[in-house]
């Protein structure tokens, strides 16, 4: 078993407070593998968020528990000295077969923690921090063969990926999947409307809270993280665009990285989350109390925007991302389309304003998109949606007429400009 235990500040001088650490079960330090987190996220700078940093330990994490379960004789004894000492090395016996065999695992069997099966953008997430980590330890002199293959890239798809990073522009790696299956799932302008007439059938505070969610999400682009990282004293330093009443701006920081970026409200989505606030958010956080008090308890009131609703026995306590991510599911397979999470309407924001955009002439499409989507690379944003853009028009131009005519698009690009 692999475990994760994050570092206190008296842990080293040279090891931040709060970073994740990877130890066997027996409490021995897997060395190269926290090397190469370090490296990654640290020496080399470019991960900012300390999200992304447990992320990535959690994927090695997974991936050293894996070899454990397969690699390790099956007669070996726990707590062995042997054994404990084989384990930390076992990677570096692993084969381009057995990271194969990582990849195929995934692609058979539900993820342990959600149910489902795992995306192939989650597969190649995985499969490619690991690919580094191999490429990392081979250059380094840790390992004296690199078990991930490459192949020349097919001539149609030159898109680089995770993985990918340290080879010739012409290689790919081979235990990827096809990137041509990643397309981003958006919900479709119908698929929204059935979402929302299933939370109006329902007429519940849940459902209206809901139902508020996804517009908010599909008009404003926002990433998970940030809408459930909102707080109401942050909403409150919202303030009118200098080119419209109708649109209001918000500076934000609990983005991808922890960078500050803006974004941008129709006038009906921040009158509507007023409204919550004021009526049936106090409502959900007056129940909390009550019910605390009568079980003798304290209640902390979350500065979170959205809360469970008051029908709920966590009445008034922060409406978390995995309850918001399983509702979206539930409410998916309930009007019968395709299940997805939340972020799909990011990306339905996404497909839309490019459509938008292009209606009115702007300039630069996709450097307005990649603003109001907070990438910090334009290319990152072309990667993604180039080929989402490019579908039926039938099937994304309702998805954002209720939130902007064109005239507020103009609005938002000379903004955004």
């Amino acid at each position: 078993m692999v475990q994760i235990i994050h570092s206190s500040d008296v842990c080293s001088p040279q090891i931040l407070e709060g970073t994740p650490l990877l130890f066997n079960d027996s409490m021995k330090l897997y060395e190269e593998p926290n090397l190469f987190l370090r490296h990654q996220c640290y020496v080399k700078g470019t991960v900012r968020s300390s999200v992304t940093y447990n992320g990535y330990a959690e994927i090695l994490a997974d991936f050293l528990a894996f070899l454990e379960d397969n690699l390790l004789d099956d007669e070996a004894e726990a707590g062995d000295e042997s054994t404990v000492s084989r384990d930390l090395e076992l990677w570096k016996e692993v084969t381009s077969d057995d990271l194969a065999f990582y990849r195929e695992r995934m692609l058979t069997t539900p993820s342990p923690h959600t149910k489902r099966p795992y995306a192939d953008k989650t597969i190649n997430s995985r499969v490619g921090l690991v690919s580094l980590f191999y490429e990392w330890a081979y250059r380094v002199g840790k390992i004296d063969h690199n078990p991930v293959i490459y192949e020349l890239k097919n001539s149609k798809n030159n898109r680089p990926s995770r993985g990918n990073s340290s080879r010739g522009k012409n290689e790919k790696n081979a235990l990827l999947l096809d990137e041509n299956k990643l397309a981003p799932k958006f919900f479709t302008g119908k698929e929204i409307v059935a979402l929302k007439k299933q939370c109006d059938l329902e007429n519940t505070a849940s459902s209206k809270r809901d139902k508020l969610i996804i517009d908010f999400l599909a008009c404003t682009g926002l990433r998970r993280k940030e809408i459930f990282g909102l707080t109401i004293s942050k909403w409150r330093t919202a303030r009118k665009s200098n080119e419209s009443e109708l649109l209001f701006v918000l500076d934000i920081s609990i983005t991808k990285g922890s960078k500050l970026r803006l974004i941008y409200i129709p006038q009906s989505i921040y009158d509507q989350i007023n409204h919550y606030i004021k009526i049936d958010r106090q409502k959900a956080v007056q129940k909390g109390r009550r019910l605390a008090r009568e079980k003798g308890k304290l209640f902390k009131a979350s500065d979170q925007i959205f809360v469970n609703s008051v029908e709920t026995a966590w009445a008034g306590r922060a409406y978390t991302l995995k309850r918001c991510s399983d509702r979206f599911h539930e409410l998916c397979n309930k009007v019968s389309i395709e299940p997805r999470g939340p972020h799909g309407l990011r990306h339905t924001f996404a497909v839309n304003m490019y459509r938008l955009l292009n209606e009115i002439g702007a300039r630069n499409v996709w450097k307005t998109i990649q603003v109001l989507l907070g990438h910090k690379h334009e290319s990152t944003t072309i990667e993604i949606y180039l080929d989402s853009v490019s579908i039926e028009e039938v099937e994304i131009s309702t998805a954002l007429e209720a939130y902007y005519d064109q005239n507020l698009v103009i609005v938002l690009e000379r903004e955004v400009a």
